[in-house]
């Protein structure tokens, strides 16, 4: 008749499935544990390429065979363009390409790579390196029309010159998107409004970010 709760905050991948298991099954204990995500990430090696030895403590961790099917499977992403493999997004990108696909305002998005000797589509400025963007993303609202989303992404420690030169480029994009130079008269079939945004997310803020550039 008695219950327990029980804390469990491993030291890295330490606490293997089967200790996990054992404690399911008394029924008698509510658990709380700290998934080292980081750690297990850490092994998840881009190019598959995984030492048996570490495939082994990965085993011993998630308690299946199936993760690596998992993880390395091409990522099924609403995209309009060819597809694009998980083991290309570092951490940051992955918590991005999540919240996209979950969210119901996106009609598609792309992961865009960089990789040299890969076409991929980039943004040229005043300097003579091109601007790689993360992600092009669609959003649709049936009030406020589409919405295409240029997104790069930086991680906090990154916020440096090359950021700031690349938020000038983003600003002056999007200004000239807003109020383009008038050179004529042209038609288009589109009659709903369609709107360009360049935004750079910084790991801390940018779900909130995020959520903004896509309203």
């Amino acid at each position: 008749n008695h219950r327990a709760v029980l804390f469990l905050d491993p030291f890295a991948m330490e606490v293997e499935w089967n200790v996990i298991k054992a404690i399911a099954t008394t029924k008698a204990i509510d658990l709380w544990i700290l998934f080292p995500a980081m750690a297990v990430n850490r092994l998840l090696y881009r190019d598959g390429k995984i030492p048996e030895k570490l495939c082994e403590k990965l085993y011993k961790t998630l308690g299946t065979t199936e993760w690596k099917e998992i993880f390395y499977q091409e990522k099924q992403q609403l995209s309009l363009f060819d597809k694009t493999y998980e083991k290309y997004y570092n951490d940051f990108e992955k918590q991005v390409a999540w919240y996209l696909d979950e969210s119901k305002a996106i009609k598609w998005w792309h992961k865009m790579l960089s990789r040299k000797g890969e076409q991929s589509y980039s943004l040229q400025g005043w300097r003579k390196n091109k601007v790689w963007p993360d992600f092009l993303a669609c959003a649709v609202s049936g009030t406020k029309g589409t919405k295409y989303t240029v997104l790069e992404t930086k991680g906090d420690h990154l916020d440096n010159m090359d950021t700031k030169y690349k938020e000038k480029l983003f600003q002056l994009l999007e200004h000239y998107h807003k109020e383009p130079i008038d050179v004529g008269d042209l038609e288009t079939a589109s009659l709903e409004e369609e709107k360009m945004v360049f935004k750079i997310l910084m790991q801390k803020t940018w779900e909130k970010d995020l959520q903004t550039a896509l309203e």
